[in-house]
């Protein structure tokens, strides 16, 4: 994509304080586009991620359909595009032909059917699929909290370590 000052972040958590004090304000980004049907078709979702943005940030709050719509319009350099799940971040790549240098997995949490992968990073067998299928696309995958703290590169021997996968 080649966007300057352009991140692509997967947070189960959303927006919340390593997104805006540990990415958008050191990067000085303009922009969150916080793609994720639940929240878009929440008004009162909306309107507490709007009344938690730092001053001079405009946030956009989409569905992944009108995301897919308005993506060729966007400009996404500045901004912080945000997403829940790998799944999205996958719909979004195939979908939007949103192609970024890498995307950032930030927390994604427990549950029964996932692996500790790091200790804020849990996947599921579907979800290191995933990975690899960005990966295929040139796509590189790290685990990182923060801009400044030291990315963990997610490739495809870093996954083997955690088991089997299916090439899908």
């Amino acid at each position: 994509m080649g966007s300057e000052n352009f991140i692509f972040r997967i947070d189960d958590r959303l927006i919340h304080g390593q997104v805006t004090l540990g990415w958008v304000k050191p990067l000085a980004l303009e922009k969150i586009y916080l793609v994720d049907d639940a929240c878009s078709g929440d008004p009162l979702s909306c309107r507490l991620w709007e009344t938690s943005m730092p001053p001079k940030v405009e946030l956009h709050i989409l569905s992944k359909e009108m995301f897919a719509r308005e993506c060729q319009k966007i400009k996404l350099e500045n901004s912080l595009l945000l997403v829940r799940n790998i799944e999205t971040a996958v719909s979004i790549v195939s979908d939007c032909g949103v192609i970024p240098e890498y995307i950032n997995l930030g927390g994604i949490h427990y549950c029964e059917s996932k692996k500790e992968i790091l200790p804020w990073l849990f996947l599921s067998a579907s979800e290191m699929n995933d990975i690899k299928k960005l990966l295929c696309k040139g796509i590189r995958v790290v685990a990182r909290a923060v801009c400044n703290s030291k990315e963990v590169i997610i490739d495809r021997p870093f996954l083997e370590k955690f088991g089997e996968c299916d090439e899908r």
